[in-house]
């Protein structure tokens, strides 16, 4: 059998597939979800929701998003410097679900984070495995946007992105 990451030619295609087989929602619901993750990693810039910028569908989109793919980044913010929990994103995604008359999405709003966090720190291992092997991904694989997420999440990491973080954590 032909190895799946040969096989997908387009990183959408392999996000759909994924939703699809997640087995959460009918079919639309998953296609809906693919399509705001793809689209989110297409033109967004922060992976921060803001309740004071962003409204109705967009807001719920961005929770969804960012409490799915990136929970640990905003724990860390939360931890250090104050920022709301993951928690509080989840509940605001639902509440504007629920407003934008969405209320299957609203319903699910917390499998498909768990699903896309597990999914997300399964993918993460098999990068840092292809990095540590010096495997080169299949070049649709490498542009997916798991890849990308991953990509974000150590950037993050890098030193120099929080300075003061050491002082806090020795004050713990």
């Amino acid at each position: 059998m032909q190895n799946p990451r040969e096989i997908i030619q387009n990183p959408e295609e392999e996000l759909t597939l994924m939703m699809l087989n997640a087995g959460i929602g009918d079919t639309l619901e998953s296609l809906y979800v693919a399509n705001t993750i793809s689209d989110h990693f297409r033109n967004t810039k922060d992976i921060i929701p803001m309740i004071t910028e962003h409204r109705g569908l967009a807001l719920a989109s961005r929770c969804l998003v960012s409490v799915g793919f990136f929970r640990d980044r905003l724990n860390h913010l939360t931890n250090f410097r104050g920022n709301p929990s993951p928690g509080f994103y989840s509940r605001v995604g639902v509440s504007e679900y629920i407003r934008a008359d969405k209320p299957e999405l609203a319903e699910h709003f917390y499998e498909w984070t768990d699903f896309m966090y597990e999914t997300f720190k399964k993918k993460c291992g098999e990068f840092e495995n292809d990095e540590k092997n010096l495997v080169q991904p299949a070049t649709a694989y490498s542009t997916s946007v798991f890849h990308k997420a991953y990509q974000d999440q150590r950037a993050w990491k890098a030193p120099g992105k929080l300075e003061n973080e050491h002082i806090l954590t020795n004050l713990n």
